[in-house]
């Protein structure tokens, strides 16, 4: 019996070693469209970009976390010519499981005044995944990425996370610079992308729908509200507008605006803005740099009201 027990440890020790060799080489080897279960370094979202940035910033004035809404919709040059400093710290599809993850790791050392949470009620809906994907792709990789992955608990997380611990273990990515220019994005200091101007055209109403929520996300983003409020940390939230005919489409709006409001102060710009859906958008839930300077103009309005500053 213990020489059966050592064989099988053998055995599950040379599997871990051989499985994640494979995994390794077959990311190193092979292109993002034949590495279907895998999540290669870099591309994508300049999260490496951001999160390199702000080794570089500290003592910002707004910190803004969120989805790509944030990333793509808080403009830090605008808020600079009201004399408000601020950091961008939003990545793609970030649900609340990743945001506290980056604040865990960023917001001491950039130390902001007021926190913007931009919180788009899909993103209390999604497993995760992507983000998870784009976390361990483009920061480094500690007990908090492993245990969002094994609570996660899907292949291509774990196949991700194996291929970027090695490529830790290597040092492979020391002298990686990501691009400030991808395609039709491009990457400004302080977290934010703007992307070439363009506009949405083929405007159509969705058919209706509700907002659904999961119970791990509700209760991760709600961990973080109370976190920050017990460390007396200012924090607001806030919808970023989306086209008309897309908010609309959703039938239980009012639903998670009370959700919100009876966390912290928030701000719906889908009703306090009328943006034109062909003008001020690139697609149904994206701003153009047209929408983003009325969006972001209209906040600071708001934040000088409110006395933040």
């Amino acid at each position: 019996m213990k020489n059966f027990i050592v064989r099988i440890l053998l055995f599950l020790f040379f599997l871990t070693f051989f499985y994640s060799g494979c995994v390794f080489l077959w990311g190193l080897i092979f292109s993002p469209n034949m590495a279907k279960n895998l999540k290669l370094f870099g591309p994508g979202g300049h999260l490496n970009s951001r999160i390199r940035d702000s080794a570089t910033c500290s003592d910002v004035d707004v910190l803004f976390l969120g989805s790509s809404h944030a990333y793509r919709g808080f403009d830090p040059r605008v808020f600079r010519k009201y004399g408000i400093k601020s950091f961008n710290l939003g990545s793609s599809a970030q649900t609340p499981i990743q945001t506290e993850i980056l604040l865990k790791r960023y917001l001491n050392s950039l130390n902001p005044k007021l926190i913007v949470y931009e919180v788009y009620p899909s993103t209390l809906s999604l497993d995760g995944v992507e983000s998870a994907l784009d976390l361990i792709a483009n920061d480094r990789i500690d007990f908090p990425i492993i245990k969002m992955a094994i609570d996660l608990n899907h292949p291509t997380v774990y196949n991700s996370l194996i291929y970027g611990i090695v490529r830790d273990l290597l040092d492979l990515d020391r002298d990686f610079v990501e691009p400030i220019h991808q395609g039709t994005d491009k990457y400004v200091k302080g977290g934010f992308v703007e992307k070439k101007i363009s506009f949405y055209e083929n405007v159509i109403a969705p058919p209706s729908k509700k907002w659904e929520s999961l119970k791990y996300q509700r209760e991760a983003f709600e961990r973080i509200i109370k976190k920050l409020q017990k460390f007396k940390r200012n924090v607001i939230l806030v919808q970023a507008p989306v086209t008309k005919e897309r908010y609309d489409s959703y039938s239980n709006n009012s639903e998670f605006d009370l959700y919100f409001r009876l966390l912290a102060d928030y701000y719906n710009f889908n009703h306090i803005l009328e943006l034109p859906s062909t003008s001020c958008f690139y697609d149904s839930h994206h701003l153009n740099q047209d929408g983003v300077e009325i969006f972001n103009k209209a906040l600071v309005k708001i934040l000088r009201n409110s006395n933040y500053f």
